[in-house]
């Protein structure tokens, strides 16, 4: 059992730095806005209930930036039953060991649709793919059927296969065969 409580192999997504940029240009987005309104707000109305307008405004601001900073601990869980993909509180998916036909390393130029930032299901493609982007190397698991994926809290897809980052590409696909 590893530190984390987890019975089996922890593969990670890839380098966190183009997500961490991601994360920061948003809340930059963010806070420009939230003193432009906190601004606005206060100029007409007076202190209290500016103060919990401004409050209320910068809630949904908050969440998402704490849902997408969790993104930064997604990781890939291989172990005797499972594979299981975490993309922090965004998404993710478990699929039985029985389920995966095959595992292989990826290139990704060869796909007829790239492969974006996050955790998508192009629509039709079957394609559940998974990346914080950089510099990384991908794996396709096949999968014997559909699998439910997880892309937001309340959006979900169907996928036949997984092409997910990692620095450690090799290891991901000896641990799955």
């Amino acid at each position: 059992m590893d530190e984390a409580g987890h019975s089996g192999q922890i593969f990670d997504l890839g380098p966190r730095l183009a997500w961490v940029y991601l994360t920061i240009g948003v809340a930059l987005i963010a806070t420009m806005e939230a003193i432009g309104l906190a601004a606005l707000v206060f100029a007409l109305l007076p202190a209290t209930p500016a103060a919990l307008v401004t409050a209320a405004l910068l809630t949904p601001s908050v969440l998402i930036l704490v849902v997408m900073a969790s993104a930064l601990n997604g990781r890939i869980i291989v172990d005797p039953g499972s594979l299981t993909l975490r993309f922090g509180l965004i998404g993710g998916a478990a699929v039985p060991r029985a389920m995966i036909v095959r595992a292989e390393r990826f290139d990704p130029t060869t796909a007829l649709s790239p492969i974006g930032l996050g955790i998508d299901v192009p629509f039709g493609s079957g394609r559940a793919t998974v990346t914080r982007g950089g510099p990384v190397h991908f794996v396709r698991v096949t999968l014997r059927g559909p699998a439910r994926v997880r892309l937001t809290v309340w959006r979900h897809a169907i996928a036949n296969e997984l092409v997910l980052s990692t620095s450690r590409p090799d290891e991901l696909v000896s641990s799955l065969v």
